[in-house]
């Protein structure tokens, strides 16, 4: 990978709404998962993941609305 794309990579991870994303994403998990009891379902853990991680990118385009 380039060098520029991995700078671009790490701003990214490194900006505070992905990381509000991403802690988003874990408190959402663990509060269903708690509530279900449902620690190990693959579908919770794929659309809490997918939550975190598309939250930052669905924010700015909201903004740009």
């Amino acid at each position: 990978m380039p060098k520029p794309q991995k700078s671009r990579i790490r701003a990214y991870l490194r900006s505070p709404s992905t990381r509000l994303a991403a802690t988003i994403g874990v408190l959402m998990y663990l509060s269903y998962a708690a509530g279900l009891e449902a620690w190990s379902n693959p579908i919770l853990i794929a659309v809490t993941a997918l939550i975190g991680i598309a939250l930052p990118a669905y924010s700015r385009l909201s903004n740009r609305i």
